[in-house]
């Protein structure tokens, strides 16, 4: 199952093909920030894995999104700094939008990559 947020319209697909390609053998695949950070809306995970974990941890009232992944998963961490940079240079792929201003931002920051 992949999870994209709805908030990120420019998304490489260089990018969701990395992914799918790094999450072969791997119960989760996700990218993660060199400060442990996670992009929890923006990866793999094994379908039947996350729907029982996701169960567990809404019977527990948990939800943080992170902890849908399990200790004892194989998980493949991808780093943003050292891998998605490379295919994304100013990271747009992550930019929310969800406000006007957002929008005014991301004009600003395409325009002066362009």
């Amino acid at each position: 199952m992949f999870v994209l947020p709805c908030d990120t319209p420019l998304i490489k697909h260089e990018l969701i093909d990395l992914l799918i390609t790094q999450c072969k053998k791997f119960d989760c695949c996700i990218p993660k920030w060199k400060e442990s950070y996670l992009e929890p809306l923006f990866a793999i995970y094994h379908v039947n894995k996350a729907y029982e974990t996701s169960l567990r941890n809404l019977r527990q009232k948990d939800y943080k999104l992170t902890n849908i992944i399990d200790q004892d998963w194989k998980t493949n961490y991808i780093s943003i700094e050292q891998d998605v940079k490379k295919l994304d240079p100013n990271l747009l792929s992550f930019k929310n939008i969800n406000k006007l201003e957002d929008i005014k931002i991301l004009e600003s920051i395409l325009n002066k990559t362009q």
